[in-house]
């Protein structure tokens, strides 16, 4: 959000200014606050030249994991924490979860299967908060709109 907050505060700035300036919406602005605008509207195409390293991509996503699983989890992961059982109505107790650096992840029978940890224990995610949501979108986008299948298959092998 830091690379993009002095354009939207330069944006605040200036319908904030065209307000003040009593323009209706149907007249024309004032050839100075036209200026402004036009010389900000040519600067925001220069937000599409901001690269994302895929460290920091893979920090953000690490990041959001964890407030979605403290969010949907927490009883779960403090639980976890302090090595005792889990609440008796945990929709997740079946899964045998663990804690894992801090992620909460999936337990089960795959201990001696020859793939990775991440896939032998995969992330824990409530599908039905909106992070989890805009990751199934972004997928589906990603792969070009490719059946439920194979965007849960692709979702699942990397979370």
């Amino acid at each position: 959000m830091e690379l993009f907050s002095p354009t939207i505060v330069v944006g605040k700035i200036l319908f904030q200014d065209t307000w003040l300036s009593g323009v209706q919406w149907d007249e024309i602005l004032p050839p100075n606050i036209a200026k402004q605008w036009n010389k900000w509207i040519s600067e925001l195409s220069s937000l599409n030249d901001i690269e994302l390293i895929s460290d920091e991509i893979e920090k953000a996503k690490d990041y959001w994991i964890l407030v979605v699983q403290k969010q949907c989890f927490s009883a779960e992961i403090k639980a976890l924490e302090n090595s005792m059982l889990l609440p008796a109505k945990s929709k997740i107790s079946r899964f045998n979860p663990f804690l894992q650096k801090n992620h909460l992840r999936l337990g089960g029978r795959l201990q001696f299967a020859q793939v990775t940890s991440e896939e032998k224990h995969p992330l824990l995610l409530d599908g039905s908060h909106h992070f989890v949501q805009l990751l199934i979108r972004h997928t589906h986008v990603r792969l070009h709109h490719l059946g439920v299948r194979i965007v849960l298959s692709e979702l699942r092998s990397n979370y």
